[in-house]
This record gives C-alpha cells, structure tokens and sequence, in this order.
C-alpha cells in the first residue's frame, strides 16, 4: 500500500504537533522549576542571615562584658590563677577508664 500526499501531510503534521507539544511541555516544567529554585534561593539567603544574626547574638551574650556581671549578681567571683583549671579532651577520656 503506499500513501498518497495527503497522508504524508497528515503524519509530517501529527509528528510536528507532537515534538511542538514536547518542547512546550518541557519548557513549562523548565519554567516551574526555574520559579521554584528562585524561591528557595531567597529562603536560603533569609536563612543564612537569620543565622548571623543569631551567631552575632550568641558572641554578644557569651562576652564578658555580659557575662562577668550576671556572675557578680549571683554572687560569683573571676577565678584567679591559682583557680583555673583547664580540661583537655584527652584528659577526659584518660580519666573516664579509670572510673569503671
């Protein structure tokens, strides 16, 4: 059987309605994508800023221009010298074995 032109019209239409259709609908998704990685790139900077501020906040509050007056009001004292201890890491576990 051999097709006359008006079938080759019709399968060169249907086959170019196809990819057209293909190409649109991956456009849209392209696009509804695109919209979405906008949205969260803004939250991602509104979140990397709340985070300085929140890191700003802890070394305001963990300062000893704050911290040294809430100790004095309860009735704490700066260690001297002869009072500081440092604690290492591998103290810590040298000691937790000797305990058990």
């Amino acid at each position: 059987m051999r097709l006359k032109g008006r079938h080759w019209f019709f399968l060169w239409l249907l086959l170019f309605l196809g990819t057209a259709l293909a190409i649109a609908t991956r456009q849209s998704k392209g696009l509804a994508t695109a919209r979405r990685l906008s949205v969260l790139q803004e939250r991602r900077i509104e979140l990397e800023g709340k985070r300085t501020e929140l890191l700003r906040q802890i070394g305001t509050l963990t300062s000893r221009d704050v911290l040294v007056p809430r100790m004095e009001r309860a009735g704490m004292h700066l260690p001297s010298e002869s009072e500081n201890i440092l604690i290492s890491l591998d103290s810590l576990v040298a000691g937790a074995g000797r305990g058990r």
